[in-house]
């Protein structure tokens, strides 16, 4: 590493290869991965979220590594690891002779006040960048209620339609005259048409899966690390939301919420951990679907979907976090790149990296790997 680094902090659920931090390689920047108890045990964890975070995020660094950049990965039984982030930011600001912090967003509560306060504390420039994954800012859901009396996913969803033209027709109106089909979408399944196969790659993970084992983090549920089903990496997730489109898509409307013994994923997407950890963007799922049903594929009538989904995939899209900004040491944050308004983009001492999340549409949970 070249004097004076750069040290930008990826999160598990960062694993977006196509951020603009990647556009440029430079030695002067030291990317940072790490697998941390503080994560692990916050709460209780399913295993298949673990191990399928920890392994994506190795691929990740994997690939980094083969485009030329610098990164720094700390795996959950390397014996430098203090198991905090705080802490081991701490090391390694002295181990390469750090000069600036940067990090993305985080989409959890806890870990954005975490983060602005380890960099409220530092001596050093800090500054905090978008993921670049949600359609939605920080403020924006606080904008669009600040004049309404009830917050309404109905509300915040047709507006995200209009803004963003999907299935909005030239007048700003659904396309096919509704707003929504939940009535249509409660549909039983009689075991006709058929679920689906299991589309996914499996990978063989049983190796890592000891090692988190060994180093003592506990969890619940199957690990299933012999035959993993959730995607590595980018390319997998696009293959996966291609056979989503293909396969599935056609019949979730009506059978999504429908439950049945014969059937154990139905016709849901399986996209929830791809775009929880960013390896697909929601534009993109919401793009796919949409040009299908132009292409005329799906015999249903426009937009076979419930209030907060135009596709499984895409319900994070019609959910997307609002996110709040706040005043910074006499400077306001920039909602687009979290910057300080000077436009320097550097949070100094003494002016926060991090807005404080409000009690709104910005507290997501953590990823999960729900079927939908």
């Amino acid at each position: 590493m070249s004097p004076g680094t750069t040290l930008r902090l990826i999160l598990g659920d960062q694993l977006n290869p196509r951020h603009t931090w990647f556009e440029r390689r430079r030695n002067d920047v030291l990317y940072v991965l790490m697998e941390l108890r503080q994560e692990t045990d916050y709460v209780l964890h399913h295993a298949q979220k673990i191990l399928a975070i920890f392994a994506a995020m190795r691929e990740l660094a994997r690939q980094l590594r083969a485009a030329g950049h610098c990164v720094h990965y700390l795996t959950i039984d390397d014996p430098d690891s203090r198991q905090s982030l705080p802490d081991n930011l701490d090391t390694l600001m002295l181990r390469f002779n750090v000069r600036a912090f940067e990090y993305q967003a985080p989409d959890e509560w806890r870990l954005d006040a975490q983060l602005a306060d380890y960099a409220r504390r530092q001596s050093i420039p800090c500054r905090v960048v978008e993921s670049e994954h949600f359609y939605t800012l920080r403020d924006e859901a606080g904008r669009l209620f600040s004049t309404r009396r009830q917050w309404l996913m109905e509300h915040f969803y047709r507006h995200m339609r209009v803004q963003h033209r999907v299935l909005i027709n030239g007048a700003s109106r659904p396309v096919g005259g509704q707003w929504n089909f939940d009535h249509d979408n409660r549909k039983p399944w009689p075991g006709l048409p058929s679920e689906p196969a299991d589309f996914r790659a499996a990978h063989d993970q049983t190796a890592l899966w000891k090692t988190i084992v060994s180093a003592g983090v506990n969890s619940f549920g199957q690990a299933n690390a012999a035959q993993l089903a959730w995607p590595l990496n980018r390319t997998e997730a696009l293959q996966q939301l291609d056979a989503f489109i293909e396969k599935a898509l056609p019949h979730f409307g009506d059978f999504q919420d429908a439950m049945s013994h014969r059937a154990w994923r139905m016709f849901h997407s399986l996209l929830s951990f791809a775009l929880n950890t960013k390896m697909l963007d929601p534009r993109e799922v919401v793009a796919k679907a949409d040009a299908a049903w132009r292409a005329g594929w799906y015999p249903w009538q426009p937009p076979r979907a419930s209030s907060g989904r135009l596709s499984a995939g895409a319900s994070t899209f019609v959910a997307s976090t609002g996110r709040t900004c706040r005043n910074m040491s006499s400077k306001t944050c920039s909602a687009t790149l979290g910057r300080c308004r000077d436009g320097s983009g550097t949070v100094r001492p003494g002016c926060a990296a991090l807005p404080t999340p409000s009690a709104s549409l910005s507290n997501r949970p953590t990823p999960t790997t729900s079927s939908d």
